[in-house]
């Protein structure tokens, strides 16, 4: 079986393209499911009782309201 150098050239070419394709597919998928498992942390202002969300994995957020800053509460 002989083949040009083009031959090789274009499935080198596409063999690089299709690895890095079903890379980016894996990490897009695995991604989206770390994105789906994260849970929002839940925070209640000490100052001005809002109740709010924060998808950020931090031990204190920002009260959106008054600025206050906040530790989780427990669900």
């Amino acid at each position: 079986m002989n083949l040009e150098l083009s031959s090789y050239v274009g499935l080198w070419v596409g063999g690089t393209l299709a690895v890095m394709a079903s890379l980016g597919l894996h990490w897009a998928v695995v991604d989206s499911v770390r994105r789906r498992r994260r849970k929002a942390s839940l925070y209640r202002c000490e100052q001005c009782g809002r109740v709010y969300e924060d998808e950020r994995n931090v031990p204190l957020s920002a009260c959106p309201a008054c600025g206050t800053l906040n530790e989780t509460i427990q669900r």
